[in-house]
């Protein structure tokens, strides 16, 4: 299995994930970024209508400048298939390629920036998915008072 070592991995190209891996190369670190997809920006840009509709955005990209200096390398259509921990501590992801090649990722730090936040179970770590209650909290009144968790699961 081939090894990569980076500063930070963000698993998730959704438009929080390619915010947060230009936000750490612009400090200098060297960040993988994976998203399952073909494409960058997930259900933003699966609409066609990107924020920024610049006819230069999808020729050069926002991403380019990082990837030439090789602070960013994106792999797509890469999936999560398992984290490796020491304790509470994730060391490494396991993620599929298109041609189902694994791959290890290591990192000192781990971004969980995917869809349905499919880090966390890999991790084996605890996690609630649904709405969080005001009261928990001290949310705005508009939230349920209680949890209304969708599903969840403990280690």
């Amino acid at each position: 299995m081939r090894e990569l070592r980076v500063g930070l991995v963000v698993a998730g190209g959704s438009l929080g994930g390619v915010a947060a891996a230009l936000a750490a190369c612009r400090r200098g670190h060297r960040v993988l970024l994976i998203e399952e997809m073909d494409w960058l920006g997930v259900q933003l840009t699966s609409q066609a209508v990107p924020p920024d509709e610049h006819p230069w955005i999808e020729q050069f990209g926002c991403t380019a400048p990082h990837v030439a200096a090789q602070r960013l390398k994106v792999l797509l259509r890469h999936r999560v298939t398992a984290a490796v921990r020491d304790g509470n501590w994730v060391e490494a992801l396991q993620v599929a390629g298109p041609d189902g090649e694994a791959l290890s990722v290591c990192a000192p730090f781990f971004l969980d920036a995917t869809e349905h936040g499919d880090v966390l179970p890999a991790a084996g770590a605890e996690f609630v998915i649904g709405a969080e209650g005001a009261d928990e909290h001290g949310e705005p009144q508009h939230r349920p008072r209680r949890s209304r968790p969708t599903s969840k699961a403990s280690p």
